[in-house]
């Protein structure tokens, strides 16, 4: 397994160059969208950009603990517009105001240049759309005064989320299922996500870069589960 991955992304890195103003996929930038595929695509883009330090695969977990990758029935709830990740009005807010808390500036340049967007001129209805209800909760997990704790430890992901996350939640309601997805992290399924997306959004060669990009790095988190 080991020497398989190192060939395939050898031989893919020369491939892939520089994947700098790749657009975004259509299936995360679509109102309402859901499932896995949507959840991983998300997180791809936003660890691509390399804006933000490594959030210990809490934002995956995050995305399948508050609406199942979006497709609980209450996700998309009349006059709720958190998305996949239920981010809080409140919280949204919080990660637009560069006057309470300055140090997200930065980061809030870093988004307009890697992706196009102003930030300040979003509304929280925007996060209906997957990409956006995902960067924006990974906006608030970097504002919070303590770093997402490593992924081995899923207990005190839970503690974390309960803290700063969901204070109404219990951490039980965390550690069940992020146990649980991690038993879906394997090779297999990597791929298959892949090609469901690659086919629904990119059928460009030049799109292919990014693609293969986000496998690579895909299979780099599934060798690792399957050790």
């Amino acid at each position: 397994m080991a020497v398989s991955t190192v060939l395939l992304a050898t031989f893919a890195l020369s491939l892939i160059g520089s994947t700098v103003g790749t657009p975004l996929p259509e299936s995360i930038i679509q109102e309402e969208a859901s499932g896995s595929a949507v959840v991983l695509l998300t997180i791809s883009e936003i660890k691509r950009s390399t804006i933000f330090s490594d959030d210990n695969d809490f934002l995956r977990r995050l995305a399948f603990v508050e609406t199942r990758d979006g497709e609980d029935a209450m996700t998309y709830r009349e006059g709720f517009h958190g998305g996949i990740w239920a981010v809080q009005e409140s919280y949204y807010n919080m990660t637009k105001d560069v006057h309470n808390h300055p140090r997200v500036q930065s980061k809030l340049l870093s988004v307009q240049e890697a992706f196009g967007i102003d930030w300040v001129t979003t509304e929280w209805s925007d996060l209906r759309k997957p990409f956006y209800s995902g960067l924006a909760a990974r906006l608030f997990i970097f504002l919070a005064p303590e770093k997402v704790p490593p992924a081995r430890e899923i207990q005190e992901q839970a503690e974390f989320w309960v803290q700063y996350y969901n204070t109404e939640g219990k951490q039980s309601d965390f550690v069940q299922p992020a146990t649980g997805l991690q038993g879906q992290n394997t090779l297999e399924s990597a791929a298959s996500e892949f090609f469901i997306a690659f086919f629904s959004n990119y059928p460009g060669v030049f799109i292919f870069r990014s693609r293969l990009s986000w496998l690579i790095n895909y299979c780099g988190i599934a060798q690792q589960s399957l050790r």
